[in-house]
């Protein structure tokens, strides 16, 4: 069976949209999209067409910000030293278990450090 296109998709969203007073729509991880700019555009349209309430996350990335700034109410910034030290703790809390005890202590660290760098607050 073919996925349906893009245009099918947003008929389907404009259909179940219409004749509602307000709709949230949730997207998680819009830096992880493939196709972002395209799918930023889509929201623009159906914002402008309907009432809609729209809450996404994403790391902090120029084309992101810059396409949405003037449409977004509000802004929270999670990527901040809280961010990263909960993250820290969680992965030395992971690595203390008994799976990992034969591991180095050297090694721990740099395991600890490139999974802090990748997550980038996230």
């Amino acid at each position: 069976m073919d996925n349906p296109t893009i245009s099918t998709l947003l008929g389907a969203i404009e259909s179940s949209l219409t004749g509602l007073k307000e709709c949230y729509i949730l997207i998680d991880a819009l830096d992880e999209c493939s196709e972002r700019n395209s799918l930023m555009r889509t929201i623009a349209q159906l914002a402008s067409l309907f009432p809609i309430k729209i809450l996404a996350t994403s790391r902090k990335e120029h084309d992101i910000e810059s396409e949405l700034q003037h449409k977004a109410t509000i802004a929270v910034c999670i990527e901040s030293s809280v961010v990263d030290t909960d993250i820290g703790v969680h992965i030395r809390s992971a690595l203390q278990k008994p799976q990992y005890q034969k591991w180095s202590d050297e090694l721990k660290d740099e395991i600890e450090a490139k999974l802090m760098t990748g997550a980038q607050g996230m």
